[in-house]
């Protein structure tokens, strides 16, 4: 038997007007940080309620050739609530269209018909992980007759988002073979499947389940922690039948012992300049998240009988463990001399330059970064579409988010809300809202659907209020995502881009295409305003304002060579800098440059290339400043943190450095 939810889990995105940027939860017992990451995956669209709609005239709009007709009808069945005729449900479910089926299986899940079951089932099977998913919630909401085994398998779907909630529906079953299965979804490699799996078992209340929820506080993710830390203040410890065994406990002691040293705070850091040999050490990202857990438990730990005369066993158990302890000792010592940053500055030299902080978390290369505004936290991608939000000064990691699709640009929307915007293979862009306050939850509060192609180019103004996103038919959208508005579109058909950047003023969009040519719109009417001359194909290219009077770009052309264009001086407005030659230092053949960036006084100009070194210039005269050696692979990405004292690069050898201005 199943019970009814008292609220509906579904996270809606706003398809018209968006009353606050910030989505709030509906579910008044599952935080948003588990239930947004889920939900908002699903690119669910909220809906308004309409007029009672003509029933012969949706079912001719079910049988018309666009997929688009189809659906908007299958929307509107939903919205009749019960009134709607379930055969009609029934054949939209069965739609050759994913996004067809999709809605019928929303308006099933809002408005739940026990004759509708079989075919629930059977659309577990679906191709489309989205269909799958909304199966599950629409069999969730059912108060009985629904086949247990026929949800089991989910459980190892191979998309997280379909597992997460079939983990949630599970708890509805009074039965205890389900915890079985939450207990496993506890080590899920995807940290919304175990906070799902934490939220059903803290439900339950069965001591049962009190054990594994000892084990999730430890978990590597900070949102796991949180949502289990206030699961267990909700339970007495001493009504634990089988606590923790003590070779575990110690262990957990042991950990303390090795993480009790706490990271200074960047912003207090700021003032600080190393002397020669010195650097600012690169702390593990889940350090802190690991201080938090122990301590958290050992104080349950101290209130069970079991553990009141530890000290002393603890003493006899040293005795033993000091050579291994000793051992332990010189081999973290080994490993630290041997992955310490080098400390040896050298502009001219092959020897690695040193870094305050280097983050090593991501699993692939890393291909965008962004800081806050405060300049205290960085947001950073990987090749994998694994988002990482971390403290700029200790590498300690606030949200890892792994999604499907791809991410096309990041920002912050202030010092605890990094934007991400992410296009998925279904032609859909979303805008994510990663927020590090308490809960690190992941929230959607923008979506595009029914585009043309997928986007593969998007850009941020400079006020994280406006974006701007290739739908791949050579136009461009440009939309206010805070209100939702959609401001213009710009027709260049049929072209191909592959960057976007706006000015710093935001009030002209620079494009460069797949031939490399290089043109600049005004983003509020979409006109052409002025584009390079032909002569000159852009492989990449950065904004830099010398004065009021004087916005120009910086960029690279396909001869390799470094050209500065004047806007105000027209098309051939532009004056060849330096050659490749002048910075390829070490005669690499086939050298390229990956990333540009201006200080943000506009004096030094950064330059990655595809040999691993950044070069600090000036962006008048392109005398050479420094040289940062610290990456292994190529550098894939260099922005400036907001006061223009630290760089931030991200490479191919997986690891984000944080590094100081040269002067």
């Amino acid at each position: 038997m199943m019970s009814h939810e008292k609220q509906s889990l579904s996270r809606h995105i706003t398809s018209s007007t968006t009353a606050d940027i910030l989505i709030e939860p509906t579910s008044a017992n599952a935080p948003a940080s588990a239930v947004n990451a889920i939900m908002g995956r699903l690119g669910l669209a909220k809906e308004s309620n309409e007029p009672k709609a003509d029933e012969n005239a949706l079912a001719r709009a079910l049988n018309d050739p666009s997929w688009t007709v189809r659906m908007e009808a299958t929307q509107k069945l939903g919205k009749m609530g019960k009134q709607a005729p379930l055969e009609l449900l029934l054949v939209a479910l069965c739609d050759e269209q994913g996004s067809v089926r999709i809605a019928a299986a929303r308006a099933l899940s809002r408005n739940p018909r026990q004759a509708a079951i079989s075919a629930l089932v059977a659309a577990l099977e679906d191709n489309e992980w989205v269909v799958r998913a909304e199966a599950v919630k629409a069999l969730g909401s059912l108060s009985e007759g629904v086949p247990l085994q026929a949800l089991l398998p989910l459980t190892k779907d191979k998309d997280p988002a379909v597992r997460a909630a079939v983990i949630w529906t599970l708890r509805n079953f009074e039965t205890d073979s389900i915890l079985e299965y939450l207990n496993l979804a506890l080590q899920d490699e995807d940290w919304s499947v175990r906070e799902m799996a934490e939220l059903a078992l803290s439900q339950l209340m069965e001591c049962a389940a009190i054990s594994p929820l000892l084990n999730a506080h430890l978990d590597r993710d900070l949102p796991v922690q949180v949502i289990t830390e206030k699961s267990l203040q909700q339970h007495d410890p001493e009504s634990l039948e089988t606590p923790p065994l003590p070779g575990d406990s110690f262990k957990l002691w042991l950990e303390r012992i090795d993480y009790a040293g706490k990271p200074e705070d960047f912003r207090a850091h700021r003032d600080y300049k190393p002397s020669q040999g010195s650097v600012l050490p690169a702390k593990n990202a889940h350090d802190e998240a690991k201080i938090t857990g122990i301590s958290g438990l050992s104080k349950k730990l101290k209130s069970l009988p079991v553990f009141a005369h530890w000290p002393h066993a603890l003493e006899s158990l040293s005795e033993g463990l000091l050579p291994t302890l000793i051992l332990f000792s010189l081999l973290i010592s080994w490993f630290l001399i041997a992955t310490w940053p080098r400390q040896t500055l050298s502009s001219r030299q092959n020897t690695p330059s040193p870094a305050f902080t280097t983050y090593r978390e991501h699993s692939s290369s890393v291909g965008q970064l962004a800081w806050s505004p405060d300049g205290g936290t960085i947001a950073s991608v990987d090749t994998r579409s694994t988002i990482r939000v971390w403290d700029a000064a200790t590498g300690q990691t606030f949200i890892n988010y792994p999604q499907q699709g791809s991410v096309l640009a990041l920002t912050w929307m202030n010092p605890n809300i990094a934007l991400v915007v992410s296009a998925k293979p279904n032609k859909i862009l979303q805008v994510l809202a990663l927020n590090i306050g308490p809960g690190a939850r992941v929230q959607v509060i923008f979506q595009r659907s029914d585009l043309p192609d997928t986007p593969r180019f998007a850009a941020w103004s400079s006020d994280a209020k406006t974006l701007a996103f290739d739908v791949g038919n050579g136009s461009i959208q440009i939309w206010n995502v805070a209100k939702n508005q959609s401001l213009t579109t710009i027709k260049n058909s049929p072209t191909i881009y592959t960057r976007l950047f706006w000015s710093p003023d935001n009030k002209q969009l620079a494009t460069i295409s797949l031939s490399g040519w290089l043109q600049i719109w005004d983003p509020s009417t979409g006109e052409n305003i002025i584009n390079l001359a032909s002569s000159q194909q852009v492989s990449i290219a950065t904004w830099v304002v010398y004065d009021q009077s004087s916005t120009c770009l910086l960029f690279i052309n396909t001869s390799g060579e470094v050209v500065r264009w004047s806007l105000k001086d027209g098309p051939t407005g532009f004056h060849e800098l330096i050659p490749q030659q002048a910075y390829n230092l070490a005669n690499t053949g086939n050298l390229s440059v990956e990333a540009l960036s201006i200080s943000p006084n506009s004096e030094q100009l950064t330059m990655a290339t595809s040999d691993g070194i950044v070069q600090a210039r000036d962006s008048t005269t392109m005398g050479l400043i420094d040289i940062y050696r610290g990456h292994s692979a190529q550098v894939n990405t260099v922005e400036w943190s907001p006061d223009g004292r630290y760089i931030a690069t991200g490479g191919a050898d997986t690891t984000v450095q944080v590094w100081q201005e040269p002067s």
